[in-house]
């Protein structure tokens, strides 16, 4: 027994004469770079600069593609939230670098 509506299997779940909502164009390029640069941010916290170079990026491709409206914007939020966490503790970092050369240098 055929369940479809039409009998051809290609609108399944649609009403006869209904046609099939449009697919976003574009591409998910930018979300899945934001999304792996803010994870590499994140994974890669102990390396010094690395993180830091890669949350910004993350931040401008996630951001750019939000604002040009593309698919993937799960992950182009994914990538900003990670990239966000990135740059805070790449700051945090060169913070906490900063106070424990200067201790060094002073003698403590």
């Amino acid at each position: 027994m055929n369940d479809d509506l039409n009998g051809n299997g290609s609108n399944i779940g649609q009403t006869p004469g209904q046609t099939p909502a449009p697919q976003p164009q574009g591409s998910k390029g930018k979300a899945i770079a934001s999304l792996v640069l803010g994870i590499v941010s994140v994974a890669a916290c102990c390396i010094p600069a690395v993180p830091f170079i890669c949350a910004v990026v993350g931040l401008i491709l996630g951001g750019l593609s939000l604002k040009n409206k593309e698919p993937g914007r799960g992950m182009a939020i994914g990538g900003l939230v990670l990239s966000i966490i990135g740059v805070v503790w790449g700051i945090l970092y060169l913070i906490l670098y900063g106070i424990g050369t200067a201790a060094i240098l002073s003698g403590m």
